[in-house]
């Protein structure tokens, strides 16, 4: 079966998991399914069981997660020295491989990221991976006017990322029917794009097999 992943890239608060849901109600619309998940979905679950975080405050809003304290750090800090210290220990891209490998499972036919954010090693090396069962699209979500915290690794690395990098730029400046005005032509063209690469793909394996 031929796969599909998107990466939704950009700063927190500018919409990315908006549009990581209305894309998949759209691929739904398509009649192609479509599953939702993110880099840090590995830290937040070791950030449960180390530190007992509960999982609705885990996908909270960042201003939740910044409010909240386990362990004498709040629940953000914990997720980021959860994530360090893993890429500390098994190298800067071991939640990108975590990622593929779900992605590359079993499972569904394409995959919505939602928290895109290290230009090199999640989004570049990422796409250097596709081949004509695994299709790789980026797209960046920006909010203008949404402040960005260049202080921080994270935000100021996606922040600086050039354009080239990415397939397209969503503006999220509106209201969320707005937003889906967006969208909903990117999830028709991407679903257009899953159908005919599966087709092809049912045409060679056929010719393989004859």
């Amino acid at each position: 079966m031929q796969r599909t992943l998107i990466l939704l890239c950009g700063n927190a608060g500018h919409g990315k998991s908006t549009v990581a849901r209305l894309l998949r109600e759209r691929l739904s619309f398509n009649g192609v399914l479509s599953k939702i998940d993110a880099f840090a979905a590995p830290v937040k679950a070791i950030v449960a069981a180390k530190y007992g975080v509960p999982e609705y405050i885990l996908d909270a809003p960042r201003a939740v997660k910044e409010s909240k304290v386990y362990s004498g750090r709040t629940v953000r800090q914990l997720c980021i020295k959860e994530g360090e210290d893993a890429k500390l220990e098994l190298g800067e891209d071991v939640w990108a491989n975590r990622l593929w490998e779900r992605f590359t499972g079993p499972g569904y036919p394409v995959t919505i990221v939602m928290d895109g954010r290290f230009p090199d090693v999640e989004i570049a090396g990422l796409r250097a991976r596709a081949n004509d069962d695994y299709a790789v699209y980026a797209y960046r979500v920006v909010r203008p006017g949404e402040p960005v915290d260049m202080s921080t690794r994270t935000e100021s690395l996606i922040a600086l990322a050039p354009e080239t990098l990415f397939d397209g730029t969503i503006l999220n400046d509106g209201t969320e029917l707005d937003l889906k005005r967006q969208v909903n032509p990117l999830a028709d063209q991407l679903a257009g794009n899953w159908r005919r690469r599966s087709s092809v793909l049912r045409v060679a394996t056929i010719a393989e097999s004859v």
